[in-house]
């Protein structure tokens, strides 16, 4: 009979165990999982989502059927269900009838993208959509040493509060957020974290110009769905971040040549180095650089060294700012999805003089366009 693994050896294997296969040993065994309890555990993914808690690639997933309510009633309910540790997301509805889901199954898959479950179980008529949230929640992240979390996204969509452990904090690296306010969302994250990498958000507010949470992370991804390109040819200058990514807009190419213009004028002021922008398509991105490099003088250029990430979709234009730094433009795609019909951006950074190499001419697309 092999002899079991000492207390030790047990939690140098559980915290070095991946954070899907570590909950189903824990599931099997209370001992193992009250030493679980104590090690830090470390996930990729953590999502939360409407009825939803995804971890990395399983997911808990409660199936529902829908009734009305009148908006009022909703708020009471949502009121009369907080408990400590949940966040209240959204207090407004612009539909006067209001759904919510009673909790019929808890459905659990081990592969996210993946329909197919593993089981499912039937949950008593008198449980609410609240407190089977609340007891999931606190089953998975209750009571943890220590939560590193490398993104955390909070995907919460009619569902108006998030439904947490009390006092619980997430070591996190970045954040993404549906709907709601990014800020109410700064108590969960552990203040040894900030700045964070990055902080996603699908609904902009004009607070966060200037609210230090938002700003502080080296990048800030933006989907630009509530505001139009006037008001944000007018608010990315306003940014302080780093890294700035525009996506579901699509300026046009004055816009984008005042944008440039704005990144060469800031000067010293400059506090954004980068951003990256939705791109209509390979004409329009064609006719753009021909005009960045006429308008700004700017000379075609390669990169001294291949990048990883990306595949460059156009000519490079480098457009000199001082006697240390230049602007560099140019499209590009993802390299994962390169020579796909996928979408185009456009990126513009400044960089360090040296980084790239003029070259006397370059065809785009196999055409020349300049002399």
């Amino acid at each position: 009979m092999l002899q079991g693994l000492s207390y030790p050896s047990l939690r140098v294997v559980l915290e070095n165990l991946e954070a899907s296969k570590k909950f189903r040993i824990s599931a099997r065994c209370s001992v193992i999982s009250r030493i679980d309890k104590t090690v830090p555990l470390r996930i990729n993914h953590l999502h939360f989502s409407d009825n939803a808690i995804s971890l990395n690639r399983i997911i808990f997933f409660f199936d529902s059927i829908n009734v009305r309510e009148t908006e009022e009633q909703a708020r009471r309910r949502i009121q009369d269900s907080l408990t400590p540790g949940d966040i209240l997301l959204d207090y407004t509805n612009d539909e006067r009838i209001i759904k919510v889901e009673q909790l019929k199954y808890l459905k659990y898959s081990d592969d996210y993208n993946s329909s197919r479950q593993r089981y499912t179980r039937r949950l008593p008529e008198n449980v609410t959509a609240s407190d089977a949230l609340k007891t999931l929640s606190n089953y998975i992240l209750e009571q943890r040493k220590d939560i590193i979390v490398g993104e955390l996204n909070i995907w919460n969509c009619s569902q108006k509060v998030l439904r947490l452990p009390q006092n619980i904090q997430f070591r996190v690296r970045g954040l993404q957020a549906a709907k709601n306010d990014v800020r109410l969302l700064k108590p969960i994250v552990d203040p040894s974290c900030f700045p964070l990498a990055f902080i996603l958000v699908k609904s902009w507010k004009e607070e966060y110009l200037e609210d230090s949470f938002l700003q502080s992370p080296k990048k800030l991804l933006v989907y630009a769905t509530n505001n139009s390109t006037e008001y944000w040819l007018a608010t990315l200058s306003k940014i302080k971040n780093p890294f700035v990514t525009m996506r579901k807009i699509f300026f046009s190419e004055s816009e984008v040549l005042s944008i440039i213009r704005n990144m060469i004028e800031s000067g010293v002021n400059r506090k954004t180095t980068r951003i990256e922008l939705d791109c209509k398509g390979e004409q329009f991105l064609e006719k753009l650089m021909k005009k960045v490099k006429k308008r700004f003088s700017g000379n075609v250029v390669n990169f001294k060294d291949e990048l990883k990430t990306i595949a460059i979709f156009s000519n490079i234009v480098s457009i000199s700012l001082d006697s240390d730094t230049e602007l560099i433009v140019h499209g590009f795609q993802y390299e994962k999805n390169w020579n796909k019909n996928v979408a185009i951006y456009l990126r513009l950074q400044v960089f360090n003089i040296g980084l790239c190499v003029p070259i006397e001419k370059k065809k785009f697309l196999g055409l020349p366009w300049f002399s």
